[in-house]
């Protein structure tokens, strides 16, 4: 009898001590997905227009990442969630990696050499407010707006880190769009200030139509670089780190890194080096 005859189901089930047979079942009773396009996957919040949540303007990062893995013949998927829930999925390879991140923000997480951007920070203030950050004694009495588990470089962590030895008064707001709701309570006067990166207030303020509410009350005195954070249990972790520095580097030589910024109104921070 010839195996096209034979009842597949009962060929599934044939036990038989000759090697050459038994690969034949193994190949054909469980067949593997060895041709599946290989996937990658990135946690983060919203923090537009870095990451965003448009299927026409997915955030410049998500694009980058897009060319980049499929010039590699791999396929990103993204998820947008709460920050440090993000965080907490990603270093158990929930997903491969988070971001983008200060290397502060996520320890223990595998990092390439090449950061993907740069966070400049502010604060920011209710435009009938006359509160202006003049320097650490500026914040005492102060209700400054963060977002739990983000990092705000050195000067500010610190005053997170001693908020009532300085009378500050800190409200850590979370979720997926925990910087829109500071900046909402900001507008309504709940908050008198508000610290985040320029271009992610600014663009947040201005998609949600009330950018003409609120105002630059000072630098932050923070320019982070931030990179891409791989899973600490991810295999391919290291890997993907040196896919992606190296793709930033071929991005930014062939024009397309400045190409993809302009769609969002943004410029390659390496130039600003």
């Amino acid at each position: 009898m010839s195996f096209s005859a034979f009842p597949f189901s009962i060929l599934c089930g044939i036990r038989n001590r000759q090697y050459t047979l038994l690969l034949f079942l193994a190949f054909f009773c469980f067949p593997t997905n060895a041709g599946a396009k290989e996937i990658v996957t990135l946690v983060s919040d919203l923090w537009c227009p870095y990451i965003c949540q448009s299927a026409k303007q997915p955030g410049y990062i998500v694009e980058v990442l897009q060319q980049i893995f499929k010039d590699a013949d791999i396929e990103l998927q993204y998820h947008i969630q709460d920050w440090e829930e993000a965080i907490v999925q990603a270093r158990s390879g929930a997903y491969s990696m988070a971001g983008p991140a200060a290397r502060n923000e996520a320890p223990g997480f595998i990092f390439g050499h090449v950061f993907i951007g740069i966070a400049k920070g502010a604060f920011f203030t209710s435009r009938d407010s006359s509160w202006r950050y003049t320097g650490l004694s500026s914040l005492r009495g102060i209700r400054m707006g963060v977002v739990s588990g983000y990092s705000y470089g050195w000067v500010v962590d610190g005053v997170l880190k001693r908020s009532e030895e300085l009378g500050v008064q800190v409200y850590s707001a979370n979720g997926d769009a925990a910087l829109l709701d500071n900046l909402k309570k900001l507008a309504r006067g709940e908050l008198d200030a508000v610290v985040g990166t320029t271009a992610v207030v600014t663009y947040t303020a201005r998609q949600n139509g009330i950018s003409d509410q609120i105002i630059v009350a000072g630098e932050a005195l923070y320019r982070i670089p931030v990179f891409m954070a791989f899973s600490p249990v991810d295999i391919q972790a290291k890997r993907n780190a040196r896919v992606v520095d190296e793709g930033l580097v071929r991005l930014r030589k062939s024009g397309k890194l400045a190409e993809i910024l302009g769609h969002y109104g943004l410029s390659d921070w390496g130039a600003e080096r």
